[in-house]
């Protein structure tokens, strides 16, 4: 299920109206209680034309009975009518997180290599993403990370010392002829490559300040953890092409 960016907008906007609204209402004041029902009855109908495309029918149906019945001026209907959108909006929620992991590069280099661990740990990624554990998600692209340089220094049997994600991309890009030339030294290219590493770099420390190995830490924002997971993902495609792009220019192809 792919959502349109207009319609998953519509829906968070319409949900924190309904979280964030105070509708108490004096029961004997009848215009207030009637404006209240208007408001509900209006939630029901929003709702129902956002969401009616995926929604279950039997959800579609309640949100049917709502717009359908005369609340407007009774407030205990007033109040089944909106305790019942509020049962509906997690069951969205769980839906617009799903549909975000869309938002999420898909490394199909990455995968072509068919190294199970390491679509192991990107499925891991993404996976995490979709369950809003955002801290997880940015520990796990530290493993992947260092799963791939370790795995290509392993494969050309290149001895490293220590673990840190610093350390091996520096024996990396020795391996595969990284470092730039003088004359390639601003290369636009070069610039780009230079600062996607430079945030690479930082997954070490991400991880120790928001990963799961520290559950005290702060909890990062998804915004955060898609940076890293976007990232991680164009590293290693990086790097994976590249060292697919010299193995065809060794063997003549």
């Amino acid at each position: 299920m792919i959502l349109r960016k207009a319609q998953k907008t519509a829906l968070r906007e319409l949900f924190n109206e309904i979280k964030n609204s105070d509708l108490s209402v004096n029961i004997d004041d009848p215009d207030g209680v009637y404006l209240v029902g208007l408001t509900i009855a209006g939630w029901a109908v929003r709702f129902r034309s956002l969401a009616e495309s995926f929604l279950p029918r039997e959800s579609i149906a309640r949100l049917k009975m709502i717009e359908a019945n005369d609340i407007a001026g009774d407030l205990a209907s007033t109040h089944e009518a909106r305790m019942e959108i509020e049962s509906l909006i997690p069951v969205v929620e769980d839906l617009l997180d799903e549909d975000s992991a869309a938002d999420v590069i898909t490394p199909t280099s990455v995968r072509k290599i068919n190294n199970p661990e390491l679509n192991r740990l990107t499925d891991k990624v993404v996976s995490r993403i979709k369950a809003k554990d955002y801290d997880g998600a940015i520990t796990v692209c530290k493993t992947l990370t260092e799963a791939l340089l370790k795995g290509i220094l392993n494969e050309e049997n290149v001895d490293f010392k220590g673990e840190k994600i610093q350390t091996l991309h520096n024996e990396v890009k020795k391996l595969l002829n990284l470092n730039p030339r003088p004359e390639h030294k601003h290369d636009p290219v070069n610039q780009v490559l230079n600062a996607l590493i430079k945030i690479l770099c930082g997954l070490d420390e991400m991880a120790n300040t928001y990963g799961d190995r520290h559950p005290s830490g702060p909890n990062p924002r998804r915004h955060r953890a898609k940076l890293m997971v976007n990232a991680t993902f164009s590293y290693c495609e990086f790097l994976v092409d590249v060292r697919e792009y010299q193995r065809l220019r060794g063997s003549g192809r």
